[in-house]
């Protein structure tokens, strides 16, 4: 399915990203940010790059999920 621009307001879209440029890329366009520490960072690491979730893997999706609908 493909979508037009402006569809979606930046704070509907979620960004999922293993790297730190992932968390800058994602909120540098107003998206959030769930960051999954499965490749070369920690979830600390992650957690200071200041995303909105960090998860240790994708096995925690329904939690990641589900707090970002808060």
């Amino acid at each position: 399915m493909l979508f037009r621009s402006g569809e979606f307001q930046a704070s509907q879209i979620v960004i999922v990203g293993d790297t730190p440029a992932d968390v800058d890329c994602g909120h540098a366009h107003g998206a959030r940010v769930i960051a999954v520490a499965t490749g070369g960072y920690s979830e600390a690491q992650l957690r200071a790059t200041g995303a909105d979730v960090v998860v240790p893997d994708l096995t925690a999706w329904p939690s990641a999920w589900a707090a970002l609908q808060v």
